[in-house]
Protein backbone atom coordinates (compact mmCIF):
# COMPACT_ATOMS: atom_id res chain seq x y z
CA UNK A 1 0.00 0.00 0.00
CA UNK A 2 2.96 2.29 0.67
CA UNK A 3 4.21 1.67 -2.88
CA UNK A 4 0.72 2.38 -4.16
CA UNK A 5 0.74 5.69 -2.23
CA UNK A 6 4.16 6.58 -3.71
CA UNK A 7 2.95 5.64 -7.20
CA UNK A 8 -0.12 7.89 -6.83
CA UNK A 9 2.05 10.77 -5.61
CA UNK A 10 4.41 10.28 -8.53
CA UNK A 11 1.53 10.24 -11.02
CA UNK A 12 0.05 13.39 -9.44
CA UNK A 13 3.41 15.15 -9.69
CA UNK A 14 3.76 14.02 -13.30
CA UNK A 15 0.32 15.45 -14.07
CA UNK A 16 1.30 18.81 -12.55
CA UNK A 17 4.46 18.89 -14.66
CA UNK A 18 2.54 18.02 -17.83
CA UNK A 19 -0.18 20.60 -17.13
CA UNK A 20 2.43 23.27 -16.27
CA UNK A 21 4.38 22.55 -19.43
CA UNK A 22 1.17 22.94 -21.42
CA UNK A 23 0.09 26.14 -19.67
CA UNK A 24 3.39 28.04 -19.63
CA UNK A 25 3.92 28.25 -23.39
CA UNK A 26 0.39 29.61 -23.77
CA UNK A 27 0.92 32.15 -21.01
CA UNK A 28 4.30 33.11 -22.46
CA UNK A 29 2.77 33.57 -25.90
CA UNK A 30 -0.03 35.71 -24.48
CA UNK A 31 2.46 37.86 -22.60
CA UNK A 32 4.50 38.33 -25.75
CA UNK A 33 1.37 39.34 -27.63
CA UNK A 34 0.49 41.88 -24.90
CA UNK A 35 4.01 43.27 -25.09
CA UNK A 36 3.87 43.56 -28.89
CA UNK A 37 0.85 45.89 -28.80
CA UNK A 38 1.82 47.79 -25.65
CA UNK A 39 3.26 50.92 -27.31
CA UNK A 40 0.46 51.50 -29.81
CA UNK A 41 -2.51 50.00 -27.92
CA UNK A 42 -1.84 50.09 -24.17
CA UNK A 43 -5.56 49.95 -23.38
CA UNK A 44 -5.97 46.69 -25.34
CA UNK A 45 -2.81 45.29 -23.77
CA UNK A 46 -4.08 46.15 -20.29
CA UNK A 47 -7.46 44.53 -21.01
CA UNK A 48 -5.78 41.30 -22.17
CA UNK A 49 -3.45 41.27 -19.18
CA UNK A 50 -6.41 41.55 -16.83
CA UNK A 51 -8.08 38.61 -18.58
CA UNK A 52 -5.07 36.33 -18.10
CA UNK A 53 -5.40 33.47 -15.65
CA UNK A 54 -2.81 34.57 -13.08
CA UNK A 55 -2.93 31.11 -11.45
CA UNK A 56 -1.26 29.86 -14.64
CA UNK A 57 1.71 32.12 -13.97
CA UNK A 58 4.03 29.43 -12.65
CA UNK A 59 7.42 30.16 -14.21
CA UNK A 60 9.41 32.92 -12.50
CA UNK A 61 10.14 34.63 -15.82
CA UNK A 62 6.42 34.79 -16.67
CA UNK A 63 5.58 36.31 -13.28
CA UNK A 64 8.32 38.92 -13.75
CA UNK A 65 7.17 39.71 -17.27
CA UNK A 66 3.50 39.97 -16.23
CA UNK A 67 4.34 42.36 -13.38
CA UNK A 68 6.42 44.51 -15.73
CA UNK A 69 3.72 44.64 -18.40
CA UNK A 70 0.86 45.39 -16.02
CA UNK A 71 2.90 48.23 -14.48
CA UNK A 72 3.83 49.54 -17.91
CA UNK A 73 0.23 49.45 -19.15
CA UNK A 74 -1.11 51.23 -16.07
CA UNK A 75 1.51 53.96 -16.40
CA UNK A 76 0.80 54.50 -20.09
CA UNK A 77 -2.94 54.74 -19.34
CA UNK A 78 -2.40 57.47 -16.77
CA UNK A 79 -2.74 55.51 -13.54
CA UNK A 80 -0.57 56.91 -10.75
CA UNK A 81 0.82 53.96 -8.78
CA UNK A 82 2.49 54.31 -5.39
CA UNK A 83 3.14 50.65 -4.63
CA UNK A 84 6.28 49.08 -6.10
CA UNK A 85 5.49 45.54 -4.93
CA UNK A 86 4.89 44.17 -8.44
CA UNK A 87 7.73 45.94 -10.25
CA UNK A 88 10.25 45.03 -7.53
CA UNK A 89 9.69 41.37 -8.45
CA UNK A 90 10.48 42.18 -12.08
CA UNK A 91 13.58 44.19 -11.20
CA UNK A 92 14.99 41.40 -9.03
CA UNK A 93 14.42 38.75 -11.70
CA UNK A 94 15.65 40.72 -14.71
CA UNK A 95 18.72 41.96 -12.81
CA UNK A 96 20.26 38.62 -13.73
CA UNK A 97 21.04 40.24 -17.05
CA UNK A 98 21.88 43.84 -16.27
CA UNK A 99 22.07 44.89 -19.92
CA UNK A 100 18.66 43.53 -20.93
CA UNK A 101 15.76 45.67 -22.08
CA UNK A 102 13.47 44.11 -19.49
CA UNK A 103 15.85 45.12 -16.69
CA UNK A 104 16.05 48.63 -18.17
CA UNK A 105 12.25 48.91 -18.28
CA UNK A 106 11.88 47.52 -14.76
CA UNK A 107 14.31 50.14 -13.42
CA UNK A 108 12.44 52.84 -15.32
CA UNK A 109 9.01 51.96 -13.91
CA UNK A 110 10.41 51.39 -10.44
CA UNK A 111 11.92 54.88 -10.70
CA UNK A 112 8.61 56.28 -11.93
CA UNK A 113 6.83 54.93 -8.85
CA UNK A 114 9.56 56.40 -6.61
CA UNK A 115 8.93 59.70 -8.41
CA UNK A 116 5.19 59.41 -7.68
CA UNK A 117 6.04 58.87 -4.02
CA UNK A 118 8.38 61.90 -4.11
CA UNK A 119 11.35 59.74 -3.17
CA UNK A 120 13.34 61.66 -5.76
CA UNK A 121 16.86 60.66 -4.74
CA UNK A 122 15.92 57.00 -5.28
CA UNK A 123 14.00 57.85 -8.45
CA UNK A 124 16.92 59.63 -10.12
CA UNK A 125 19.28 56.77 -9.27
CA UNK A 126 16.97 54.11 -10.74
CA UNK A 127 16.13 56.10 -13.88
CA UNK A 128 19.78 57.04 -14.46
CA UNK A 129 20.63 53.32 -14.43
CA UNK A 130 17.89 52.73 -17.00
CA UNK A 131 19.23 55.65 -19.07
CA UNK A 132 22.74 54.16 -19.06
CA UNK A 133 21.43 50.77 -20.26
CA UNK A 134 19.37 52.47 -23.00
CA UNK A 135 22.48 54.40 -24.09
CA UNK A 136 24.55 51.21 -24.17
CA UNK A 137 21.86 49.54 -26.30
CA UNK A 138 21.61 52.70 -28.46
CA UNK A 139 17.84 52.49 -28.07
CA UNK A 140 16.76 56.01 -29.07
CA UNK A 141 13.19 55.62 -27.84
CA UNK A 142 14.21 54.51 -24.36
CA UNK A 143 17.00 57.07 -24.17
CA UNK A 144 14.22 59.62 -24.78
CA UNK A 145 11.82 58.10 -22.22
CA UNK A 146 14.42 57.87 -19.47
CA UNK A 147 15.66 61.40 -20.22
CA UNK A 148 12.11 62.72 -20.09
CA UNK A 149 11.51 61.19 -16.67
CA UNK A 150 14.85 62.51 -15.37
CA UNK A 151 13.79 65.96 -16.57
CA UNK A 152 10.50 65.62 -14.65
CA UNK A 153 12.40 64.60 -11.50
CA UNK A 154 14.76 67.55 -11.76
CA UNK A 155 11.88 69.95 -12.37
CA UNK A 156 10.35 68.99 -9.00
CA UNK A 157 13.61 70.02 -7.29
CA UNK A 158 13.88 73.23 -9.36
CA UNK A 159 17.09 72.12 -11.08
CA UNK A 160 16.35 73.93 -14.31
CA UNK A 161 19.77 73.36 -15.91
CA UNK A 162 19.42 69.58 -15.67
CA UNK A 163 15.79 69.83 -16.74
CA UNK A 164 16.81 71.64 -19.95
CA UNK A 165 19.64 69.19 -20.58
CA UNK A 166 17.53 66.06 -20.33
CA UNK A 167 14.47 67.53 -22.05
CA UNK A 168 16.68 68.39 -25.02
CA UNK A 169 18.08 64.84 -25.05
CA UNK A 170 14.53 63.46 -24.91
CA UNK A 171 13.33 65.70 -27.73
CA UNK A 172 16.27 64.83 -30.00
CA UNK A 173 16.01 61.09 -29.39
CA UNK A 174 12.24 60.96 -29.85
CA UNK A 175 12.81 62.48 -33.27
CA UNK A 176 15.53 59.94 -34.09
CA UNK A 177 13.19 57.17 -32.92
CA UNK A 178 10.55 58.42 -35.36
CA UNK A 179 8.25 59.41 -32.48
CA UNK A 180 7.28 62.80 -33.81
CA UNK A 181 4.36 63.44 -31.48
CA UNK A 182 6.49 62.69 -28.41
CA UNK A 183 9.12 65.02 -29.86
CA UNK A 184 6.59 67.85 -30.13
CA UNK A 185 5.40 67.40 -26.55
CA UNK A 186 9.04 67.49 -25.43
CA UNK A 187 9.51 70.73 -27.34
CA UNK A 188 6.70 72.30 -25.28
CA UNK A 189 8.39 71.09 -22.09
CA UNK A 190 11.67 72.58 -23.32
CA UNK A 191 9.93 75.89 -23.96
CA UNK A 192 8.66 75.92 -20.37
CA UNK A 193 12.20 75.30 -19.10
CA UNK A 194 13.54 78.16 -21.23
CA UNK A 195 10.82 80.44 -19.88
CA UNK A 196 11.96 79.59 -16.34
CA UNK A 197 15.37 80.88 -17.41
CA UNK A 198 13.84 84.15 -18.60
CA UNK A 199 14.17 83.29 -22.30
CA UNK A 200 10.61 84.36 -23.06
CA UNK A 201 10.92 85.07 -26.79
CA UNK A 202 12.66 81.76 -27.42
CA UNK A 203 10.05 79.93 -25.37
CA UNK A 204 7.07 81.49 -27.17
CA UNK A 205 8.68 80.87 -30.56
CA UNK A 206 9.04 77.13 -29.83
CA UNK A 207 5.44 76.80 -28.60
CA UNK A 208 4.10 78.75 -31.58
CA UNK A 209 5.95 76.40 -33.92
CA UNK A 210 4.49 73.30 -32.24
CA UNK A 211 1.03 74.89 -32.11
CA UNK A 212 1.15 75.57 -35.86
CA UNK A 213 2.02 71.93 -36.61
CA UNK A 214 -0.70 70.66 -34.26
CA UNK A 215 -3.32 72.95 -35.77
CA UNK A 216 -2.54 72.92 -39.48
CA UNK A 217 -0.93 69.54 -40.04
CA UNK A 218 -1.86 67.08 -37.29
CA UNK A 219 -5.28 68.48 -36.27
CA UNK A 220 -4.45 67.23 -32.77
CA UNK A 221 -6.60 68.95 -30.11
CA UNK A 222 -4.76 67.31 -27.20
CA UNK A 223 -1.44 68.72 -28.40
CA UNK A 224 -3.08 72.10 -29.00
CA UNK A 225 -4.37 72.04 -25.42
CA UNK A 226 -0.87 71.18 -24.19
CA UNK A 227 0.62 74.08 -26.15
CA UNK A 228 -1.86 76.59 -24.71
CA UNK A 229 -1.40 75.22 -21.21
CA UNK A 230 2.34 75.83 -21.52
CA UNK A 231 1.96 79.23 -23.17
CA UNK A 232 -0.65 80.81 -20.86
CA UNK A 233 1.46 81.37 -17.70
CA UNK A 234 4.40 82.53 -19.83
CA UNK A 235 2.24 85.22 -21.43
CA UNK A 236 0.81 86.28 -18.06
CA UNK A 237 4.27 86.77 -16.52
CA UNK A 238 5.50 88.50 -19.68
CA UNK A 239 2.41 90.79 -19.56
CA UNK A 240 1.37 89.75 -23.05
CA UNK A 241 -2.30 90.15 -22.18
CA UNK A 242 -3.82 89.60 -25.62
CA UNK A 243 -1.93 86.34 -26.14
CA UNK A 244 -2.89 85.23 -22.64
CA UNK A 245 -6.57 85.91 -23.34
CA UNK A 246 -6.34 83.92 -26.56
CA UNK A 247 -4.97 81.02 -24.54
CA UNK A 248 -7.87 81.24 -22.06
CA UNK A 249 -10.43 81.16 -24.87
CA UNK A 250 -8.66 78.35 -26.66
CA UNK A 251 -8.22 76.21 -23.53
CA UNK A 252 -11.93 76.46 -22.75
CA UNK A 253 -12.84 75.36 -26.29
CA UNK A 254 -11.07 71.98 -26.21
CA UNK A 255 -12.86 68.84 -25.13
CA UNK A 256 -9.95 66.86 -23.74
CA UNK A 257 -9.74 64.48 -20.75
CA UNK A 258 -7.33 66.78 -18.91
CA UNK A 259 -7.82 69.56 -16.39
CA UNK A 260 -5.74 72.61 -15.55
CA UNK A 261 -3.95 72.99 -12.22
CA UNK A 262 -5.65 75.31 -9.72
CA UNK A 263 -2.80 77.80 -10.01
CA UNK A 264 -4.02 78.65 -13.52
CA UNK A 265 -6.93 80.45 -11.87
CA UNK A 266 -4.34 82.53 -9.99
CA UNK A 267 -2.73 83.40 -13.32
CA UNK A 268 -6.14 84.33 -14.73
CA UNK A 269 -6.83 86.51 -11.68
CA UNK A 270 -3.52 88.29 -12.25
CA UNK A 271 -4.37 88.76 -15.93
CA UNK A 272 -7.82 90.22 -15.28
CA UNK A 273 -6.49 92.47 -12.54
CA UNK A 274 -3.78 93.89 -14.80
CA UNK A 275 -6.41 94.50 -17.46
CA UNK A 276 -8.43 96.54 -14.96
CA UNK A 277 -11.16 93.94 -14.36
CA UNK A 278 -10.89 93.93 -10.56
CA UNK A 279 -14.43 92.70 -9.91
CA UNK A 280 -13.88 89.68 -12.18
CA UNK A 281 -10.51 89.04 -10.52
CA UNK A 282 -12.09 88.90 -7.07
CA UNK A 283 -14.94 86.75 -8.38
CA UNK A 284 -12.44 84.22 -9.72
CA UNK A 285 -10.68 84.10 -6.36
CA UNK A 286 -13.92 83.08 -4.62
CA UNK A 287 -13.99 79.84 -6.64
CA UNK A 288 -10.90 78.40 -4.95
CA UNK A 289 -10.28 77.09 -1.43
CA UNK A 290 -6.60 78.04 -1.21
CA UNK A 291 -5.87 76.26 2.08
CA UNK A 292 -6.57 72.86 0.49
CA UNK A 293 -4.13 73.35 -2.40
CA UNK A 294 -0.62 71.90 -2.77
CA UNK A 295 2.26 74.25 -1.99
CA UNK A 296 3.08 75.13 -5.61
CA UNK A 297 -0.51 76.23 -6.23
CA UNK A 298 -0.70 78.09 -2.92
CA UNK A 299 2.41 80.07 -3.82
CA UNK A 300 0.82 81.21 -7.09
CA UNK A 301 -2.26 82.47 -5.26
CA UNK A 302 -0.26 84.20 -2.51
CA UNK A 303 1.82 85.95 -5.18
CA UNK A 304 -1.34 87.11 -6.96
CA UNK A 305 -3.06 88.21 -3.73
CA UNK A 306 0.05 90.12 -2.64
CA UNK A 307 0.01 92.02 -5.94
CA UNK A 308 -3.71 92.77 -5.60
CA UNK A 309 -3.31 94.08 -2.05
CA UNK A 310 -0.41 96.32 -3.03
CA UNK A 311 -2.43 97.82 -5.87
CA UNK A 312 -5.33 98.44 -3.48
CA UNK A 313 -2.97 100.06 -0.93
CA UNK A 314 -3.53 97.30 1.62
CA UNK A 315 0.17 96.91 2.39
CA UNK A 316 -0.33 95.08 5.69
CA UNK A 317 -2.20 92.27 3.97
CA UNK A 318 0.30 92.30 1.10
CA UNK A 319 3.10 91.71 3.61
CA UNK A 320 1.14 88.84 5.17
CA UNK A 321 0.85 87.13 1.78
CA UNK A 322 4.54 87.76 1.08
CA UNK A 323 5.38 86.15 4.43
CA UNK A 324 3.23 83.16 3.46
CA UNK A 325 5.24 82.80 0.26
CA UNK A 326 8.50 82.83 2.27
CA UNK A 327 7.16 80.10 4.57
CA UNK A 328 6.29 77.96 1.57
CA UNK A 329 9.73 78.61 0.09
CA UNK A 330 11.35 77.40 3.31
CA UNK A 331 9.30 74.20 3.17
CA UNK A 332 10.22 73.65 -0.48
CA UNK A 333 13.90 74.34 0.22
CA UNK A 334 13.89 71.79 3.02
CA UNK A 335 12.23 69.27 0.68
CA UNK A 336 14.77 69.91 -2.10
CA UNK A 337 17.75 69.60 0.24
CA UNK A 338 16.46 66.32 1.62
CA UNK A 339 16.00 64.89 -1.86
CA UNK A 340 19.49 65.74 -3.20
CA UNK A 341 18.84 64.29 -6.68
CA UNK A 342 22.13 65.53 -8.14
CA UNK A 343 24.04 63.93 -5.27
CA UNK A 344 22.19 60.64 -5.80
CA UNK A 345 23.10 60.65 -9.49
CA UNK A 346 26.71 61.50 -8.69
CA UNK A 347 26.86 58.68 -6.12
CA UNK A 348 25.57 56.27 -8.78
CA UNK A 349 28.36 57.26 -11.15
CA UNK A 350 30.82 56.86 -8.27
CA UNK A 351 29.53 53.29 -7.86
CA UNK A 352 30.05 52.69 -11.58
CA UNK A 353 33.54 54.14 -11.32
CA UNK A 354 34.24 51.83 -8.37
CA UNK A 355 33.54 48.79 -10.55
CA UNK A 356 35.72 50.06 -13.42
CA UNK A 357 33.07 51.63 -15.61
CA UNK A 358 34.50 55.17 -15.84
CA UNK A 359 37.96 56.34 -16.88
CA UNK A 360 39.59 59.68 -16.11
CA UNK A 361 43.12 60.98 -15.53
CA UNK A 362 41.79 63.64 -13.16
CA UNK A 363 40.52 63.48 -9.61
CA UNK A 364 36.76 63.82 -8.96
CA UNK A 365 35.68 67.45 -8.87
CA UNK A 366 38.41 68.69 -11.22
CA UNK A 367 37.03 71.79 -13.02
CA UNK A 368 36.92 71.91 -16.87
CA UNK A 369 39.92 74.22 -17.33
CA UNK A 370 41.35 74.76 -20.82
CA UNK A 371 44.84 73.49 -19.92
CA UNK A 372 43.39 70.01 -19.44
CA UNK A 373 41.97 69.82 -22.98
CA UNK A 374 45.18 68.84 -24.89
CA UNK A 375 45.95 65.91 -22.54
CA UNK A 376 42.31 64.84 -22.84
CA UNK A 377 42.51 65.00 -26.64
CA UNK A 378 45.65 62.83 -26.52
CA UNK A 379 43.64 60.08 -24.85
CA UNK A 380 40.68 60.49 -27.20
CA UNK A 381 42.94 60.21 -30.27
CA UNK A 382 44.56 57.10 -28.79
CA UNK A 383 41.20 55.41 -28.26
CA UNK A 384 39.73 56.44 -31.61
CA UNK A 385 39.82 54.27 -34.73
CA UNK A 386 40.40 57.26 -37.00
CA UNK A 387 41.73 60.74 -36.24
CA UNK A 388 41.13 63.74 -38.53
CA UNK A 389 43.47 66.66 -37.81
CA UNK A 390 42.26 70.09 -38.89
CA UNK A 391 44.62 73.04 -38.74
CA UNK A 392 43.13 76.47 -38.07
CA UNK A 393 44.78 79.48 -39.75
Amino acid sequence: SYMKYVRHKFLALLCVIVVTSCLNPNITDELQMCESIMEEQPDSSYYLLQKLDTFALVAEKDIAKYNLLITQARTKLGFVDYSDTLINVSTRYFSRNKQSRDYMKSLFYQGNIAHNRLNLSLAIKLVTQAYEIASALDDKYWIAKTSELMSDIYSVTYNNDEMIKYTQIASDNYLMADKRLNHLYSQCDLATAYANEGQISRSISIIDSVHSIAQNELKDTTLLFYCCRALFPICVFAKKHERALQCVDELSSYNVPYSLPAKYIAYQVQLEFERGNRLLAHELLKRVEISSLPNSDKAAFYWTLSNLCKAENDYKEAINYSDSILKLQNKELDFVLRQATTTAQRDLYNEIAGSGGLLSTYAPGTPPVSTNFPPRNRIISGLADVVLVVEAR
